[in-house]
């Protein structure tokens, strides 16, 4: 005359451990997803900069010297008015003896 499976009963301590294990992993999901959205927004920062960087190294080491084969040394450095004579003439110096 069994009525069931009698419902466990648990000690104080059985009852305290399971609302301890209860909160140790509301934590850790919280400490995930607080992590990962920062780690999100972080990456997302990290790549503008990789972007910009990028960027930079193209107009630097392929579009400048593109620039100064093609349209010549000697209209760039006339054109920069805070040049002297002397040191535009020495940097037409330079690039005539590596041209």
């Amino acid at each position: 005359m069994s009525r069931g499976v009698p419902e466990p009963k648990l000690t104080a301590m059985d009852a305290m451990i399971d609302k301890l294990t209860g909160a140790i992993f509301l934590f850790q999901l919280t400490v995930v997803v607080v992590l990962g959205a920062a780690g999100n927004v972080w990456k997302d920062m990290e790549a503008r900069k990789v972007v910009l960087l990028v960027n930079f190294l193209i107009v630097s080491y392929i579009l400048a010297p593109l620039l100064l084969v093609c349209w010549g040394p000697a209209k760039i450095f006339a054109r920069c008015k805070f040049l002297s004579q002397t040191t535009t003439e020495m940097i037409e110096f330079i690039v005539h003896l590596f041209s």
